[in-house]
């Protein structure tokens, strides 16, 4: 149990009140997602600025700390259900975090807030996530090729997880199944459209679900495993294929039913794509992107520059490497561009990074892969899978290049 964050009268009582305090910012971390290895960073970080020597180990559900004090050590340990990310509360956390980490801000007073921070309700509520889900799936379809129609059926796909998110927050037994349900709900709904809007059925409702697909903790994943951190990244590596399975297992239903109720698909159609439509479309993203992540209104421009720095190095790196490997300069552009934002802006690299790493995450591969096994089509499966664990490799080796050559130099 955590010591009590009153205020400290001795020497023993401020080190217990620094404990609480970090182990407390450790738990917030958590329930926003953080990586393992920028957790366990920023908080050896923050102890050292303390004045205490603390080693932490991460898992996604969990961090042990321990803290050398007399005569022996202290040992803690926090709990935490693995969060979404909130970009508004990173940054807030950051903010916190510097002031009692310069002194300006007792521990004890820091913890108060920190539970402010989680008690304050988001600052989107859930209809302009749902609005924002939608969008999300109209731009990117657009930016994929789609024409207007079947743009439309992608953001109803959008809107149709948005709704059932609803019930997932209130109801933890429908929680457990909102991916197979938005999935399969989502199937029926653009097999039923193709009529009116033919030729993209995978590819709508792909972008439908774009919100749902674990691209990014798949990224994660890598990434904790390359810095070693291999209880945290096997875990989350784990929980994305499981996710990935639910998805894939909700499309076959929902794919079959459809076909049934509404007769087979026909061939992918597509329409290229100009430059100030993809702009506009990048744009809009970049909007449900600070909603759905509820980041401040104010980081909506930087989140446009990454994500349109995102797209523009995929596409040099695909140029000059292949396919396979674009992403890792679009990674490293991104990651680069978040270290310099968080150095000269005083804020968290993640509030631009992780918007500008959602457009490269591959998701919808590891979907196609798991799809194909399902269908018992295990060469294209293998193939898909392959592709997918390329890209998200490159993904991370972007972001660990990045982080080198440009260290953010930040707590968090």
């Amino acid at each position: 149990m955590l010591p009590s964050p009153d205020i400290p009268d001795d020497p023993d009582e401020a080190a217990a009140a620094a404990h609480s305090f970090v182990m407390e910012l450790g738990r917030a971390l958590l329930r926003i997602g953080t990586p393992a290895h920028r957790l366990e960073e920023a908080l050896t970080l923050l102890s050292r600025r303390l004045g205490l020597e603390a080693e932490f180990f991460s898992i996604p559900t969990g961090l042990f700390a321990s803290f050398a004090s007399r005569p022996f050590p202290r040992t803690y340990l926090v709990r935490s259900e693995p969060g979404e990310v909130d970009l508004e509360k990173l940054a807030r956390l950051d903010e916190l975090t510097e002031l009692v980490a310069r002194g300006v801000l007792p521990a004890p007073e820091g913890i108060r807030r920190i539970r402010d921070v989680f008690e304050a309700p988001h600052r989107y509520g859930l209809l302009a996530v749902t609005a924002a889900s939608a969008l999300l799936s109209i731009s990117l379809a657009t930016v994929f090729g789609c024409n207007w129609r079947q743009a439309s059926v992608a953001g109803l796909v959008g809107l149709i997880v948005g709704v059932l998110r609803v019930p997932a927050r209130r109801s933890p037994s429908f929680r457990r199944i909102f991916d197979v349900a938005a999935a399969a709900l989502g199937s029926v709904a653009a097999a039923a459209a193709t009529p009116w809007a033919p030729g993209a059925y995978y590819l709508t409702m792909v972008t439908g679900l774009i919100v749902l697909l674990p691209g990014l903790t798949l990224t994660v994943a890598l990434t904790e495993l390359s810095t070693f951190h291999l209880v945290a990244g096997t875990a989350r590596l784990i929980g994305a294929l499981v996710v990935f399975f639910k998805l894939a297992f909700g499309v076959a239903v929902g794919s079959r039913l459809g076909a049934f109720l509404f007769g087979e698909q026909g061939p992918a159609s597509l329409d290229p794509v100009s430059a100030w439509k993809r702009m506009a479309a990048l744009a809009c993203a970049a909007l449900a992107f600070t909603v759905i992540y509820q980041a401040r209104p104010r980081d909506t421009g930087w989140i446009l520059v990454a994500s349109i720095a995102a797209l523009a190095g995929s596409n040099v790196g695909a140029w000059l490497l292949g396919a396979e490997l674009g992403p890792l300069a679009g990674a490293f552009v991104v990651t680069a561009g978040g270290n310099l934002y968080a150095r000269l802006l005083d804020r968290p690299a993640r509030v631009v990074i992780v918007p500008g790493l959602l457009l490269l995450v591959p998701g919808a591969l590891g979907f196609q892969s798991v799809s194909f096994l399902l269908e018992r089509d295990a060469i294209a499966g293998d193939s898909s899978a392959f592709g997918m664990v390329l890209a998200a490799t490159a993904l991370a080796a972007g972001v660990l290049f990045a982080t080198l050559c440009v260290p953010p130099r930040k707590i968090l």
